[in-house]
């Protein structure tokens, strides 16, 4: 699957002649069938297809796709669509959206209206391209086009697509049932992330399968690609949506309370335990428990959690009464289980009793397709939130540069480097709108004479190696070198890394990175 949010480089030409051909369909045509056939008639000159679909652009309970020519009979495909998918699709761009698809491609709406219908697209290599556009910022309008053929699709018709933007927008506006409207909600972000980034695709296809079962479900992956997100879908998704869904970061808790915030405790079980207090496991009863930072869990813990896994019982610090609790687990992490057990910090038993469903989520730099439509999104939506009209648009040489950054903090450190980005935004349309990652955020902090030195190696590391294990070192050595080696507290390493403070010891110990303040 791949994702235009602006045209190809290179490939303009005009299409004077179809754009009016697809004005007159607008003004001549009775019925919107008349319109589909005259505007389908035009488009097979410069693109080539089987089947033009159609699209009107509104807001239905049913998602209607007229078909020309007709398949087997078959001119309209409806596919049911909740509100909230609704929602979420007006939600997802501020600006026109191309996809290519193909038979190996899962998780849109239209690919799923065709695999309902057509068994080429079941069966057989199939391309689809489509155009999808937000009119009048609260409907969609979409037309495709449909190949029995492998890749039958490129940049050359993506850039015809955009081309002929202005009068299919003058289409849909002179043919539009624009017959109900809806007030827009803030952005579900765990939702948007999976339906449409096409990265992430195989994730959701697993999460298609897994979502309804009860069995446990192990996250895994680095810090900030979305391990929480999916865990949301999860959740969203199962039959135990309308139950509790508890949240506990593993990591954030000091020892000596890990297995009282797990279990709960009896009155009088040590001093201050004033009254029964339930732990996470009886509050998530019939629902969902989600361990984050699982790896930071101490091992006495990790045997009373196998036990609850495989006897669904659990006994509050101070008692001996079993209590039974029917809990879904998902578990989450970013370090490596199958070394921790190696190195006898981990469960074996536990990780074979979690891992029956691992699900490994990708970092951005496996899944760069995915940059362009997430920066977008969070430029709308922080745009959204300070009242932004006209939100910024990235130029083509800045998302390239954007796309070529391996961002070692994956979607948080994006997020973070787009609100940043926004807040300096002056809201002028002349102001070209950049986006400072890397390097280039601590520039000014250190360009004074009282401002300290980097330190050499970590300067050295930073340029001249490109491994992702020694950038990530060397980002870690500079901010400790910004707090004197300071990790925790209010402007300590942890909190300008955006991470837990367990979770940053337990890097610093994987990189070989020493607290001491470099000279």
């Amino acid at each position: 699957m791949k994702t235009y949010l602006v045209p190809p480089s290179g490939t303009s030409r005009d299409y004077a002649h179809v754009k009016r051909q697809m004005r007159n369909a607008a003004v001549e045509s009775s019925n919107t069938d008349e319109l589909i056939e005259k505007m389908g008639k035009a488009l097979h000159d410069v693109i080539p297809f089987d089947h033009f679909i159609y699209m009107e652009p509104g807001i239905y309970s049913t998602r209607l796709y007229k078909l020309w020519p007709s398949y087997k009979g078959i001119n309209i495909l409806n596919y049911p669509i909740t509100r909230e998918q609704d929602i979420i699709i007006l939600n997802s761009y501020h600006d026109t959206l191309v996809r290519i698809c193909g038979k190996d491609d899962y998780g849109t709406i239209t690919i799923s209206v065709l695999r309902k219908y057509m068994r080429e697209a079941s069966t057989n290599d199939f391309s689809l391209l489509f155009l999808r556009k937000v009119v009048a910022e609260r409907f969609i309008g979409l037309i495709g086009f449909i190949s029995f053929k492998k890749d039958a699709y490129g940049d050359k018709e993506v850039s015809v697509l955009f081309e002929l933007l202005d009068a299919l927008l003058y289409v849909w506006k002179k043919n539009g049932s624009h017959a109900q409207d809806i007030s827009i909600p803030p952005h579900d972000s765990d939702f948007f992330s999976l339906i449409n980034l096409p990265g992430m695709q195989n994730v959701l296809k697993l999460l298609y399968k897994v979502s309804r079962e009860d069995i446990p479900v192990l996250l895994l992956g680095e810090t900030g690609t979305g391990k929480e997100g999916v865990a949301n879908m999860i959740y969203k998704g199962s039959g135990r949506s309308q139950r509790p869904f508890i949240k506990i970061n593993c990591g954030g808790i000091p020892l000596s309370l890990v297995e009282s915030k797990l279990f709960g405790y009896q009155k009088g079980a040590f001093t201050g335990a004033l009254k029964d207090t339930p732990g996470c496991f009886e509050l998530a009863d019939t629902g969902v428990l989600l361990l984050d930072e699982l790896g930071e869990l101490p091992l006495s813990a990790q045997a009373h959690l196998l036990r609850v896994l495989q006897e669904k019982v659990i006994e509050r610090v101070g008692s001996s009464l079993e209590i039974p609790v029917n809990v879904r687990v998902i578990a989450a992490t970013n370090r490596n289980l199958a070394e921790m057990v190696e190195k006898k910090e981990f469960r074996a038993d536990l990780l074979y009793r979690l891992s029956i469903f691992p699900i490994y989520i990708p970092a951005l730099r496996e899944r760069r397709e995915d940059i362009p439509v997430l920066l977008n999104f969070f430029i709308l939506q922080q745009s959204r939130k300070q009242g932004f009209g006209m939100p910024p648009k990235l130029s083509p040489s800045e998302m390239r540069r954007l796309c070529e950054y391996p961002w070692p903090g994956n979607i948080r450190e994006m997020q973070n480097a787009v609100v940043r980005a926004m807040l300096i935004w002056d809201g002028s349309k002349e102001h070209e709108f950049t986006i400072d990652v890397g390097r280039n955020l601590f520039a000014g902090m250190f360009s004074s004479a009282s401002s300290k030195t980097l330190p050499r190696d970590v300067e050295t590391t930073s340029v001249d190696s490109l491994r992702m294990e020694d950038m990530e070192k060397a980002h870690i050595r500079r901010v400790l070198d910004m707090t004197e080696g300071r990790i925790t507290g209010k402007g300590g390493a942890a909190e300008l890394l955006d991470m837990n403070p367990s979770t940053l010891r337990a890097r610093m110990r994987k990189l070989g990175v020493t607290r001491t303040p470099s000279p």
